[in-house]
């Protein structure tokens, strides 16, 4: 890659940033709407594609006001992930002392 065309993307991710468009699923989380949407339109991905679930989470997370009974199962999910790693290292921590 070029120094022009390095230049060029470190411009182009500062815009974007600094701009911070707004995205339909944002809008559609602020109105409170995006469960239902993805519900309706974007099902399959949604229950396939554990990253897109991520990001639709994510954008609920930050833009609803209302209470998403799936986004709180799928936060204590991870919750409960990082409590297990965290057992598990404690664990081997202790037998490597004894």
């Amino acid at each position: 890659m070029s120094e022009k065309d390095r230049n060029l993307l470190k411009n182009l991710a500062f815009l974007k940033k600094r701009l911070n468009p707004e995205t339909y699923y944002k809008e559609l989380a602020e109105m409170d709407l995006l469960e239902e949407f993805v519900d309706t339109y974007l099902k399959d991905k949604f229950d396939s594609d554990t990253k897109f679930q991520a990001e639709v989470f994510q954008v609920i997370f930050e833009g609803s006001d209302k209470i998403v009974p799936d986004l709180e199962v799928f936060l204590l999910e991870k919750l409960i992930h990082s409590f297990s790693y965290f057992n598990q290292m404690l664990s081997e921590w202790t037998i490597q002392d004894q």
